[in-house]
């Protein structure tokens, strides 16, 4: 654990007086997102979410980056959703780190997206569920 995680450990139990793995092992969130083509879109760190984009339009491109490993836990899950089109999809890593699975390329719309977070070493890894 890095001294940035052990940082946030403390300040959550000092905050709460829930311990820092209970917080962050129930903590599911919602995020709507009226984005425009080429936007780049970032989730939250630490806990499971859902990604609603809702463009007013079909978007050209769309860049859509997982956190990097000292943001997530193992078993988190993002979930990415959008209700138009988006015919140049990108999925990142932050920081570089590895994604397992199909590419994705292109995000039709009203079809949900899904990775999951399998390793926090080094830069981390994330595999393709939907």
């Amino acid at each position: 654990m890095t001294t940035w995680q052990d940082y946030a450990k403390t300040t959550y139990y000092n905050v709460s007086g829930d311990s820092y793995e209970d917080i962050i092992n129930t903590v599911t969130k919602v995020t709507r997102v009226s984005a425009t083509s080429g936007e780049t879109l970032s989730g939250e760190m630490f806990c499971d979410e859902t990604t609603v984009v809702t463009p007013p339009s079909a978007l050209t491109s769309l860049t859509w980056v997982l956190p990097i490993s000292i943001k997530s836990r193992v078993g988190q899950v993002k979930t990415f959703i959008s209700t138009r089109d988006i015919s140049t999809f990108t999925v990142n890593v932050g920081g570089g780190g590895s994604k397992l699975g199909n590419a994705l390329t292109i995000a039709y719309a009203n079809e949900s997206y899904s990775y999951q977070c399998i390793s926090t070493s080094g830069t981390g890894t994330w595999i393709r569920l939907a």
